[in-house]
């Protein structure tokens, strides 16, 4: 099997065992893909740890999981010293079942360290080397996943956010049908290794060879510039993190060039705060692909009009006037429906795949806005 295919397959699994978590399992991927490191923004219990180490078994790697506390010491990271050469004179750890072993690891309240386990974790991201007692240990680590349900509040920690490339927030599961779905599933699922770790190097190996033109240069160029007008500005190493994260979502993609729809990763690199996300994603859009913006456009309208839409059902006590409510809302709808149909015709590759997700998205807030009315008391 094709390695780019393996890639698909984990996450496939994945998604059949974690729902709603679609971008984030893309995520994992492109991070293990670019040998990136991803921040997950969100609060406690949403299965971050449990999808994690799943993600692990899948990749058949060494995998380490820790929970920071203030005065964690650094043996709970590095190991513990070894006795043995202590008496020898030297100083060195026991590194084996510790994060310098590991291929992935997930570090939970990863901004809750002290200054001596955050310069070990600086080193170790960054330089992907441990330097303890007499001894530079080159680190096995592939990808180290971060957690917090705040962003960082001591300055001090703005360095190690900073070495996380891809940023996700993540939240608890919405829909219904899904909630059923991952209350009854059976939890501490054995599952089989389908990447090797050999297969996952080759993939690194396969990573240089995936070409940047002159217009992804471009684009990056006029994004950098648009997005500092709105004072969102990101370091000249995310920036050059960036390019690498485009080339491996290219090569999960099946491509042997970066174009216009690799972008998609851009927004999950570029913000610092999660208010920023939307107007990356939009300026993103703009730059990138017009067509696409055009559509972002008529996605966050229905949005609008949605939300709109269920605030006043809520707050209304007249059955008529909510009748009425649902009727504007889904005529409101039904013209962005008419709108996409007649894009339709315009819209080629991705930009075709935005048009019908978009129009799902629509049906589907349509179908909310009666839901919310037949809930309030009634159906028209």
């Amino acid at each position: 099997m094709e390695l780019v295919e393996k890639i698909h397959e984990v996450e496939e699994v994945l998604n059949s065992h974690f729902k709603e978590r679609e971008e984030l399992i893309k995520l994992l991927s492109l991070s293990v893909i670019s040998r990136a490191h991803l921040f997950i923004l969100g609060p406690v219990g949403t299965g971050k740890t449990r999808l994690i180490k799943s993600f692990a078994q899948l990749i058949s790697c060494k995998f380490f999981t820790r929970l920071l506390s203030a005065d964690m010491p650094p043996s709970e990271l590095l190991g513990p010293y070894d006795i043995s050469k202590f008496r020898q004179g030297q100083l060195a750890r026991k590194h084996d079942n510790y994060l310098p072993s590991a291929h992935i690891a997930f570090i939970d309240e990863i901004f809750k360290s002290n200054a001596v386990v955050r310069n070990h974790l600086l080193s170790i991201m960054e330089e992907r080397v441990i330097a303890t007692g007499d001894e530079v240990i080159r680190c096995d680590l592939i990808s180290l996943f971060g957690a917090s349900n705040e962003l960082p509040q001591d300055p001090a920690n703005n360095a190690v956010f900073d070495r996380f490339t891809l940023r996700y927030r993540v939240d608890y599961v919405k829909d219904d049908r899904n909630f059923v779905e991952m209350i009854t599933a059976e939890n501490n699922v054995q599952l089989d290794p389908i990447l090797t770790l050999d297969e996952l190097q080759s993939l690194h190996r396969r990573l240089s060879s995936v070409q940047v033109g002159s217009h992804v240069v471009d684009f990056i160029v006029d994004l950098r510039k648009k997005l500092a007008e709105e004072g969102i500005v990101a370091s000249d190493r995310r920036w050059k993190q960036l390019v690498q994260l485009l080339k491996a979502n290219a090569l999960r993609n099946g491509s042997d060039s970066v174009d216009e729809s690799h972008f998609d990763v851009a927004p999950h690199v570029l913000w610092s705060t999660p208010d920023q996300y939307p107007t990356v994603v939009a300026l993103t859009e703009k730059i990138v692909d017009p067509f696409g913006y055009e559509v972002l456009k008529i996605k966050e309208e229905a949005e609008s009009i949605y939300e709109n839409a269920t605030k006043q059902i809520q707050s209304t006590h007249d059955l008529q006037a909510m009748f009425a409510i649902m009727g504007e809302g889904i005529t409101k709808l039904k013209g962005l429906i008419t709108t996409l149909e007649d894009m339709r015709g315009k819209a080629k590759g991705k930009s075709g795949e935005k048009v019908e997700n978009t129009l799902k998205t629509i049906n589907r807030l349509m179908e909310d806005i009666l839901n919310a009315g037949r809930k309030k008391g009634g159906t028209p």
